[in-house]
Parts: structure tokens; C-alpha cells; sequence
């Protein structure tokens, strides 16, 4: 049976289970269903604590102007019926419990009790049964067929001076096809508009920004009424999930708002000026480690009187980059110098050849060497490199928690061997210096980690 949560009170209530209209065996046709009790009748009670809706029951006495609910004292009379909202042609079943005041009355105890059960609309009688009290004061009716159209109905239960009403609804099936869609439109809007909002803030947690707490409130309040909305949908109520449907949006258009890039652009910038002064100062140490290195190769061709075009095309190069990391324009200085580091990887290798050639293996073929093993160790400890590893031991340690916190959840397994495996390769390339690939890599990996977290925490 399919459960439909709903809410009084802030606490969840299950809706109650429809029982199917086929008729059911009785020996005491008068009496109602017999042998079902209590227990039974009480899920079809749980739906009376909801107010304002069909299948809520309100209690009176006639010679009291006082009323009572399902929640109340021992004299509480209590009705309800198996649905709020019935197809035409469906039967209705009629159930409740009624205080029998007089259980220790031994004159009374073996006497049959009845419950008059009326059906209603527009003040004509469409239905009536007398019902069997059962000893712990639980009645249940047989499945009434209501034939006075679609509309509103009540139904009134009567036990000695005890009344009891609900209502109840019949909509014919071109109104429930109409419904039907009209309301599937309505959850898909409250989905989509709920996707939106998420999307929005996966984006800003994963860039490193703290939510606003205002923000955050306008969230909680547009989800707990799209909530309600999706249930109001699947509970027949097409006003009600209108209702919520717009306070919802209302809520998430004003958590988009505050987390417009407008007005998270002051979130994100201290991240955004951190990183943007490590990306300078670590071109600038790579500039100087590449302008060094370009002297003494430079000074050794000349020495050798090596000509080569390649030591012309390395100087305009450095030039351009320093032209362009005065200007800030890492993003294109940064692309400059790994060209140059390639080139002058090549002006090396020419001179090591002529050295090879000329059978000179002296200083000279010594300093060559050096100019290699010196990029590499500088490229290993530069600013951007010790940051870029720093990174990748912190995202270590997050993907070896997750996996002790996994516990056997094979697809979360899968995504952080995924992360770390990109975490090596990010390794692999700060040691080669390419610190682009690098952050790639760890980028990559953080957002897989982040995935990973919300997969097992899910559960």
C-alpha cells in the first residue's frame, strides 16, 4: 500500500491506506463488517486529525453545544471514511469509534448497539446504514454505492445523543483526467524550480563559498512548501497544491536572488584574489628559474660558438612573458612560459649533442647537466608546486576516509579509486612541472570526493 505523509502540527501522519470497494463477507449483514476491530478502524482514523479536509470528523452531543475531536477525552466520538476523494462509481465505506458509556452496565453489556450512518448532498439522502457497534466500541460499515452525482457529501453518524460528521467528494472521470494532469504539471514545476535552486548551490559550495544564512532560510521554507505542494498533488487537493506550489517559487526565487552572482560575487572573491596572488607569484619564480637557465645555456652556445635560432626565439618569449605577467595576464603568461621551458628543454639537448660531438665532456657538458637537474628540483619546490601538493595530500586523507566510510557501497568504492587515481596523475604533473594538468586533476578529484560524500551520506 502506498503511504502519502502529511503534516499537522509539524508531525508526519500517514495517509490512510484505500480499502478496496469489493464487497466483503459478513454473517451480520445489519451489523456492518464484523471481526475487524479496532486496530483496524484506527488507520482509517488516522486521516480525522487532519484539518480542513474531507474524511475529518467533528463530534457533538445534542444536549451539549460542546465538540470533539479525534484527540479527545472518553467521550469522544469519532467517523471517517476510507477516502477523501472517490471516483464515480466507487463505494464508500463508513468506520469510527464511539464511547459506550455504559460497557459496565451489566444490564446493557449483551445488548446489540447500532450506529445510524447517513450519507448526504445538498440535504438529500443518498445513502443510509445501520451499523454494529463492536465491543471495544469500534463500527464499520459495508461499502455504500452513493448515487446522487459529483459533489460534496457529508455524512453524519448518530449514536444515542452522540453526532458525529464528515465529507467527503465525487469527481466524475473527465474532472480526475483533468485534475490529473493539471496536478502532474504542478510537481514538475515544484521539481524543476527545486533542481534550479540545488544546481545553483552545488555550484557555490564546490567554488568555495559560505552559503548566506538568509539564503539558506528561504531555501528550507521553499522546500518544506514543495513538499507539501507534491503531497497536496498526490492527495487529489488541486487548490492546496496551487496554494503551495506559488509559495514555494515565491521562496526559491528569493534564495536565487541572494545567490545571484551579484550578490555572491563578495563571497567568492577572497578565494578568487588568494589564488590569483599564488598563480602570480609562482609565474614570477618560474620566470626568473627560465630566464637563468636561458643565460647560462645562452652563455655556453656562445662560448662553443654554437649558433642556433632557437636562443632567439627563447629571449622573445621570456620577454613576452614578463610583458604579460606585468599586466596579469596569467592566462596567457602561463601558457608563454611552459613554451619557453619547452624550447629551451630543446636548446639543452642541442648543446649536449654538439658537446657529444666535439667529444667535449667537460664543465661545459657538466654545467648543461645541471641546467636540467636544477629545472626539475626548482619546478619541484616552487610556491605553485608546494601548494599544488599540499592540495593533493589533503584530498588523500578526505578519500581515504571516505573509503573506511563507504562500508561496502560498491559505487561509492568505484568514485574514490576514480579520485584517486587523479590525484597521482596530479602528482605526476607537478613533478613535470605542468601545474595546469595539476589542477585540473585535483579540481576533478575534489568534485568526485564531494559526490562521493553526498552518495554515502544519503543512505
Amino acid at each position: 500500500m502506498r503511504l502519502l505523509s502529511h503534516f499537522y502540527g509539524g508531525t508526519a501522519v500517514s495517509r490512510v491506506p484505500e480499502i478496496s470497494a469489493s464487497p466483503i463477507k459478513s454473517r451480520n449483514m445489519v451489523g456492518g463488517v464484523k471481526g475487524l476491530g479496532l486496530p483496524f478502524v484506527a488507520l482509517l482514523l488516522a486521516a480525522a486529525i487532519l484539518p480542513g479536509a474531507y474524511g475529518q470528523s467533528s463530534a457533538s452531543s445534542s444536549s451539549s453545544s460542546s465538540s470533539s475531536s479525534s484527540s479527545s477525552s472518553s467521550s469522544s466520538f469519532v467517523v471517517t471514511t476510507n477516502k477523501s476523494v472517490f471516483d464515480s462509481g466507487d463505494r464508500v465505506i463508513v468506520a469510527g469509534t464511539v464511547d459506550l458509556g455504559d460497557n459496565n452496565d451489566n444490564s446493557n453489556k449483551d445488548k446489540a448497539k447500532f450506529v445510524t450512518v447517513k450519507v448526504a448532498k445538498d440535504d438529500v439522502i443518498c445513502g443510509q446504514q445501520f451499523v454494529r457497534v463492536e465491543r471495544d466500541g469500534s463500527f464499520i460499515s459495508r461499502p455504500m454505492k452513493v448515487d446522487c452525482g459529483s459533489g460534496n457529501y457529508t455524512v453524519t453518524a448518530a449514536y444515542r445523543a452522540q453526532l458525529a460528521t464528515t465529507g467527503f467528494r465525487i469527481v466524475d472521470e473527465e474532472n480526475v483526467v483533468e485534475h490529473s494532469d493539471e496536478l502532474a504539471q504542478v510537481r514538475d514545476t515544484v521539481m524543476q524550480a527545486t533542481d534550479r535552486v540545488n544546481a545553483r548551490i552545488k555550484e557555490l559550495v564546490q567554488a568555495g563559498a559560505s552559503i548566506p544564512t538568509q539564503a539558506v532560510e528561504k531555501y528550507q521554507l521553499g522546500a518544506s512548501e514543495a513538499s507539501l505542494a507534491i503531497q497536496s498533488a498526490e492527495y487529489g487537493e488541486t487548490s492546496s497544491a496551487h496554494k503551495h506550489m506559488d509559495a514555494a517559487l515565491a521562496y526559491f526565487a528569493d534564495a536565487l536572488d541572494l545567490l545571484s552572482p551579484e550578490n555572491t560575487k563578495a563571497l567568492l572573491q577572497p578565494q578568487a584574489d588568494e589564488d590569483e596572488e599564488r598563480r602570480l607569484a609562482a609565474a614570477n619564480d618560474r620566470y626568473d628559474r627560465l630566464a637563468n637557465i636561458y643565460r647560462t645555456l645562452a652563455g655556453l652556445a656562445e662560448k662553443n660558438g654554437v649558433t642556433d635560432a632557437i636562443f632567439d626565439d627563447i629571449q622573445s618569449l621570456l620577454v613576452e612573458a614578463k610583458r604579460l605577467i606585468g599586466v596579469k595576464d596569467l592566462n596567457s603568461a602561463e601558457p608563454t612560459l611552459a613554451l619557453t621551458e619547452s624550447m629551451l628543454d630543446k636548446a639543452r639537448a642541442k648543446l649536449v649533442e654538439q658537446a657529444a660531438s666535439s667529444g667535449n665532456y667537460g664543465d661545459d657538458a657538466s654545467v648543461v647537466a645541471a641546467t636540467s637537474h636544477e629545472n626539475n628540483a626548482a619546478a619541484v619546490n616552487s610556491p605553485e608546486a608546494r601548494n599544488l601538493s599540499a592540495s593533493a595530500d589533503r584530498l588523500e586523507k578526505r578519500a581515504e576516509k571516505l573509503l573506511a566510510d563507504a562500508a561496502g557501497n560498491a559505487q561509492a568504492e568505484n568514485q574514490i579509486r576514480e579520485a584517486i587515481s587523479l590525484i597521482n596523475v596530479a602528482r605526476t604533473a607537478i613533478d613535470d612541472g605542468n601545474y595546469q594538468s595539476a589542477r585540473e586533476s585535483l579540481s576533478t578529484a575534489s568534485k568526485t570526493l564531494i559526490d562521493v560524500n553526498r552518495l554515502i551520506h544519503s543512505f
